[in-house]
């Protein structure tokens, strides 16, 4: 986020600047969090705890346990696609599926930066995924993308 006058800014596109997007931080280990689901508030510029999960539960639901085994922390990137479909109708779609990237990209990006292994999944079992972060019906909400960091 970047603060000017008008209020804060994202260093991502996002159709009509509407940002369907949000993004739950599942942190394993990372020295200045619990253990524990997080989601991240970009007006607060915070995190607020969601609740707690089990490693081997959240390998499993990622599809490739090996891949994701001793991780530090995963990103998962969820659609609300309400926030553009009122707007944009069927193509909010495509432009929540842009964003995503768009997020995506710039998060390997910084975890490269800062010498973080990380690594984009697009593929894990969906219902779960949905029940370990919250509330999602996977018609108007739902995971779509996740970063897996410090494996």
């Amino acid at each position: 986020m970047v603060e000017r006058k008008e209020g804060p800014r994202r260093p991502i596109p996002s159709g009509g600047a509407l940002y369907p997007l949000d993004l739950f931080i599942v942190a394993n280990k990372v020295d200045s969090l619990d253990k524990g689901i997080y989601h991240f508030d970009p007006y607060r510029k915070g995190l607020t705890k969601m609740g707690d999960y089990s490693e081997k539960e959240f390998e499993k639901i990622m599809l490739q346990e090996e891949s994701v085994q001793d991780f530090a922390f995963a990103v998962v990137i969820s659609a609300n696609f309400w926030r553009s479909r009122f707007k944009y109708g069927h193509r909010s779609y495509r432009f929540v599926f842009m964003e995503a990237g768009h997020v995506m990209q710039n998060m390997i990006l910084l975890s490269t930066a800062q010498k973080i292994n990380s690594r984009p999944f697009g593929g894990f079992i969906d219902d779960e995924l949905m029940e370990l972060i919250g509330g999602f019906n996977g018609v108007d909400d739902a995971p779509i993308y996740t970063l897996i960091a410090g494996t």
